[in-house]
């Protein structure tokens, strides 16, 4: 049976009990509230002026035609008639039915750990340090914590590595997804801020 199919059966099933209870239920109020039963009179001792009591009709007879129900056939087994059919899924040459239908490539799962947790656009570039071992900027993130970054160091949520470190700012090259779907690098840059 289709799924569809299945859905609209429920709904119908829930509309007709919700019908029955109603109905249940304006029964029920009706015989609880004392109302006279239909075909039934008011009792002598409530009738007003004028008002005389209404003797109840018998109900009419009707004849009911008896249908004799036909017998099963000796061959047939009821027990395979209550069994579910089999049904075996064969996966060969069909999408795999786990997988998004809107999403094609494959995501790697890592845990990322340092400034690669923070957007680029939530880290501030505080200092540079240049020593014997190189280039280093101090990059102070949401968490409060200055972080120590040189060249070719990960930076940021996008996979972003650090590509150029000068005297007053770095260079950050990113990988994006544009709103086409598009995979483009964009490079971005984090300056010191001017002390006043």
């Amino acid at each position: 049976m289709p799924e569809g199919g299945s859905v609209f059966g429920t709904a119908i099933m829930r509309r007709w009990v919700g019908m029955l209870w109603t109905l249940g239920f304006v029964v029920a109020l009706l015989v609880s509230s004392g109302a006279p039963a239909q075909g039934q009179g008011k009792g002598s001792e409530e009738l007003g002026e004028g008002e005389r009591p209404v003797k109840a009709r018998p109900a009419k007879r009707m004849d009911v035609q008896q249908k004799k129900i036909p017998e099963l056939p000796e061959d047939l087994n009821v027990e395979d008639l209550l069994k579910p059919d089999a049904y075996t899924y064969e996966p060969a040459g069909k999408r795999d039915p786990f997988r998004s239908l809107t999403e094609s490539r494959d995501w790697e799962i890592t845990k990322k750990v340092g400034l690669e947790r923070f957007d680029i656009s939530e880290l501030k570039l505080t200092g540079i340090v240049v020593g014997e071992l190189g280039r280093f900027a101090m990059i102070e993130a949401p968490d409060m914590l200055t972080y120590f970054v040189s060249v070719d160091g990960s930076i940021g949520m996008n996979n972003g590595k650090v590509v150029r470190v000068d005297d007053s700012s770095i260079v950050v090259e990113e990988a994006y997804t544009d709103d086409f779907g598009n995979s483009a690098i964009r490079q971005v840059i984090l300056a010191l801020e001017e002390a006043d």
